[in-house]
């Protein structure tokens, strides 16, 4: 962005849309998404690409909480799939009881975006925006619940405590002492990279929601990806029409899903039932996203060429994407957090 030669479309992961936005690194849209167009997305996902009542990128995929589990081992112990939070904490009890190497699930002592979706998944907002600031809240009762149950968890050893995506975790993976993966819905492609050709893998993974504290379906997010025209492109109508085709038709979700390993849960409700189509991986209509919220601002980039009519006959134009280098914004002494939203909960997402 500094240098002046930022591609024009690129992707931004939901929480970092603010940043880039207060720093002036990407184009308010508005005038060239009617509402037409807004109406294609799930409303939560339209909702995360607008602030100040400006639209500033196109929802791509989303991310809600999903729970995959190892069917063998949860039938040697003889444990259902739980539905409710107390409910996962018998089953980790009688999975360890018959399986005392073996622990249900992991926690992630150096990823605070998993618990920041647990905490939201119990109605916790830790970020909201006032008139000029932000408004923390870190310490409401929400946040209390999902603290204190986890920190019980890990007390009693009912779960592994393991960095995030590491060699440790994995390995636990592929030896049957960690049972089940919290994670979202882009967690297909994780575990497909990481076991795919590892021995008693195939088959025996399944998907289910995420244990919730009622055992009425609620979800946070965790990642989601968007894409965004930069400040100085000069090609804004050009790039929402590739964007629009990437993120609303079958074609568009198939080239990005077939770049790599991945599952995806798309932000257009029109791709929901033809999701199989793209998705090398399927988890079911709770699934979806095509890699991890990291940090940082690593994104996916494409340059424009004009008049490839890439918005009408919804096919890849031949050389329309050019990988990019990463794109960043100049950092701000005091960036913006991600803004917090309410639990997607079954009455607010599709499926």
């Amino acid at each position: 962005m500094k240098a002046g030669n930022a591609p024009d479309v690129f992707n931004i992961e939901y929480p970092q849309l603010p940043d880039f936005v207060s720093q002036g690194a990407v184009q308010d849209i508005s005038s060239l998404v009617d509402d037409s167009l807004k109406g294609k997305y799930l409303p939560q996902a339209a909702e995360l690409t607008a602030l100040g009542g400006r639209t500033w990128a196109l929802p791509l995929d989303v991310a809600p909480q999903t729970f995959f589990y190892r069917k063998d081992l949860f039938q040697k112990a003889g444990i259902t799939v739980p539905r409710t939070w107390d409910e996962f904490r018998g089953a980790a009890k009688k999975l360890k009881t018959a399986q005392p190497e073996t622990r249900i699930a992991t926690f992630f002592p150096d990823d605070p975006t998993t618990f920041e979706a647990m905490a939201w998944q119990n109605g916790a907002r830790w970020f909201t925006a006032g008139d000029d600031a932000w408004k923390v809240n870190l310490k409401g009762p929400e946040t209390g619940k999902a603290a204190d149950y986890w920190q019980k968890m890990v007390d009693d050893d009912l779960v592994q405590v393991q960095p995030s995506f590491s060699q440790q975790w994995t390995a636990s993976l592929q030896k049957g002492e960690t049972a089940g993966y919290l994670g979202a819905s882009w967690g297909a492609g994780v575990l497909k990279a990481n076991l795919g050709s590892a021995p008693g893998m195939d088959g025996n993974w399944a998907v289910a929601a995420m244990p919730t504290w009622d055992g009425q379906p609620a979800s946070g997010m965790l990642g989601g990806t968007t894409f965004a025209v930069s400040k100085d492109s000069k090609k804004a109508r050009a790039a929402v029409e590739f964007a629009t085709w990437a993120t609303t038709t079958p074609e568009g979700m198939k080239a990005r899903i077939d770049s790599g390993t991945s599952s995806s849960y798309p932000a257009a409700t029109a791709l929901l039932p033809r999701r199989q189509e793209g998705v090398r991986h399927q988890v079911l209509r709770r699934a979806g996203h095509l890699r991890p919220l990291r940090r940082g601002r690593r994104v996916d980039q494409a340059r424009l060429d004009l008049g490839t009519g890439h918005g009408r006959d919804q096919r890849l134009p031949e050389g329309l994407l050019r990988q990019g280098r990463q794109a960043r914004p100049a950092r701000s002494r005091t960036p913006s957090p991600p803004r917090s939203r309410r639990p997607w909960t079954s009455s607010r997402t599709a499926g």
